[in-house]
């Protein structure tokens, strides 16, 4: 499985550090993941909404992280979604603490799973990784940049 992270450089960007600070969506202040995307224009939808335009970066470090095969990957269960933030954190956590898997796939909020009509699906996803997971280290990470186009930076 190959996931996109965004980041500004603020924090090593696959040790879940700045989730573990701040908490998320799928996880509480004081437990380690690291949001990633199935593609690279979601990360940036996902760092997008998170920043006013007249502060985004000129450019961000892009990093392709690439899960072997033999990593375990779970999809968030269907009785959870689509979820408050608080049941969703809850099942992050829970997930997190378990080090069942390596990687959780989970909805965006920003594109959805399902489009109407019902039966038109898009693939992307996002998807938690588990820093403290036993085969964390089995992760192939590259780091590249990623510049903004200005027409995004407009404001008006």
């Amino acid at each position: 499985m190959r996931v996109w992270r965004l980041g500004a450089g603020q924090y090593r960007e696959v040790d879940g550090e700045g989730a573990r600070i701040y908490g998320g969506r799928w996880n509480s202040p004081g437990v380690p993941v690291v949001y990633t995307a199935t593609h690279i224009s979601l990360a940036l939808l996902e760092q997008l909404v998170h920043v006013d335009p007249e502060d985004l970066p000129d450019a961000f470090r892009a990093f392709v992280i690439d899960l072997p095969d033999h990593v375990a990957v779970e999809v968030a269960a269907q009785s959870v979604l689509p979820g408050d933030p608080e049941t969703c954190r809850r099942y992050g956590d829970e997930w997190a603490g378990s080090r069942r898997s390596a990687a959780l796939v989970v909805p965006s909020t920003l594109v959805a799973t399902r489009l109407q009509p019902g039966t038109i699906e898009t693939d992307e996803r996002n998807v938690l990784l588990n820093p403290r997971h036993a085969l964390a280290d089995a992760w192939r990470v590259v780091e590249t940049s990623f510049r903004i186009d200005a027409r995004l930076k407009r404001t008006g």
